[in-house]
């Protein structure tokens, strides 16, 4: 079955279902191609807006569940591993707290930047009901890298995967296939086109596993 087919098979929600997204626009330099709402910020901006936003998904809970079911929850950004282990744990156990994540057909936290994630935040993550995790390493090449302004390196993505693979998440793509994506990046090929068809049978066993699910884009 190709990720095609498992598109088709994507069901139409209820008309009282809602999926909820909650930003955290802060990173640690801002890339080249971004459009999205983002900025490095201070420190100082940072606890402002992320008290803000606890206070804000307490209140807008009341509202949510009076009115809609709701089916997925995606925290993005921005590079939401940018909070520290303390924010992230009062962050994820707040939803936890307003919402029934134990219900939920995804729970998706965005890592954004692997130079950001460590064993503790994808533990915290794990732990308060995520059944997602986002890496978006953009390139494995450290020259695309520097020159779109992505402060981490190739390594730092390989380094994030083994932490996930370590936690639990059963999203583990066999490490040759990495050793792989090395070489032909070498060559200028494209990460799509390698191993295409193992990667779709990958995610064709994953959509059925409930699994703690590793994303890589």
């Amino acid at each position: 079955m190709s990720i095609c087919d498992l598109n088709l098979n994507i069901k139409e929600a209820p008309k009282n279902s809602l999926s909820i997204y909650v930003h955290i626009p802060f990173c640690n330099s801002k890339c080249a191609y971004c459009s999205f709402v983002s900025v490095v910020g201070t420190e100082d901006d940072k606890k402002k807006y992320f008290s803000d936003l606890v206070n804000e998904i307490k209140i807008k809970s009341k509202e949510y569940k009076s009115h809609y079911t709701v089916s997925s929850i995606y925290i993005g950004g921005g590079t939401p591993t940018i909070l520290s282990e303390e924010q992230l744990e009062k962050l994820l156990s707040t939803v936890s707290e307003c919402y029934d994540v134990s219900k939920l057909e995804e729970y998706t936290f965005e890592g954004g930047r692997p130079d950001t994630i460590s064993a503790e935040k994808l533990r915290i993550a794990k732990k308060h009901g995520v059944t997602r995790v986002s890496v978006n390493t953009q390139s494995l090449s450290d020259e695309v890298l520097k020159s779109i302004g992505r402060d981490h390196s190739a390594d730092d993505f390989f380094r994030a995967y083994n932490i996930a693979a370590e936690s639990g998440a059963n999203a583990r793509f066999p490490r040759t296939a990495f050793n792989n994506y090395r070489v032909f990046y070498a060559h200028y090929c494209t990460l799509f086109f390698l191993s295409a068809r193992r990667l779709s049978r990958s995610a064709t066993r994953l959509a059925s596993s409930g699994a703690l699910i590793f994303h890589i884009s």
